[in-house]
């Protein structure tokens, strides 16, 4: 009896061991290439469903958007209620932003829809080429930081290195607001606000390697 009960905790607990790290992994298994990966990369990840607005196009109207966390950046993905596009009926350029307030006061940062945004993630054509750019503005303005990564194809996919936003911090909170521009200002869609934490991968792998010890214990005391 004694080995099959050492048999079955060792089952469940590398089965578990194995969920738990798939978990931790999930967050870097998402590639930012404006597609949907068939076995959905982002499932798990939903944040908001905006309304399809009748006097919006539905090619910049936003319905779904999510967001992951690696342990070095945050991933989001917009989807639109028409096609996904850059190209706004040949109006120009159409922006897709992400605005974030990392410290959670309306009065510092750039105000829109209830926040005040300290960055904002910039994904728009410039010279012809698509472009995913982070900005500070955390005085109101608009200042050019960094390159980051974005595509779009049957979605649009972004990616923004925690790093480069100072106080950016895994395990806080940060108010998010996204908005599809076509040329003109202010935005012509905005979705809602929603609070966003960016999860503490030292606090997974403290999982991990607690129950690695745990089963060690368990065969120890068994055999």
């Amino acid at each position: 009896m004694k080995k099959g009960v050492k048999l079955s905790w060792g089952r469940f607990t590398i089965v578990f061991l194995a969920v738990a790290l798939c978990c931790a992994m999930s967050a870097q298994a998402v590639v930012i290439d404006g597609n949907v990966n068939p076995l959905d990369e982002w499932s798990g990840t939903y944040m908001l469903t905006d309304p399809n607005e009748l006097n919006i196009p539905d090619d910049w109207d936003i319905a779904d958007v999510f967001g992951v966390s690696g342990s070095t950046y945050v991933s989001f993905r917009v989807d639109v209620y028409g096609s996904a596009t850059l190209n706004a009926y040949g109006l120009g350029t159409c922006f897709y932003q992400v605005h974030m307030d990392l410290d959670l006061n309306m009065a510092t940062g750039r105000p829109i829809d209830g926040i005040g945004a300290e960055y904002v993630l910039d994904y728009r054509k410039i010279g012809g080429i698509p472009s995913a750019r982070l900005y500070d503005t955390r005085d109101g303005g608009w200042t050019y930081l960094s390159d980051q990564t974005g595509a779009q194809v049957s979605v649009t996919e972004l990616r923004v290195i925690i790093a480069d936003m100072e106080g950016a911090i895994p395990g806080e909170v940060m108010n998010v607001v996204f908005a599809i521009n076509n040329g003109g200002s202010p935005p012509d869609d905005v979705t809602d606000m929603m609070g966003y934490v960016i999860p503490e991968p030292s606090m997974i792998l403290g999982l991990l390697t607690g129950l690695l010890l745990l089963l060690g214990k368990i065969r120890t005391t068994e055999g």
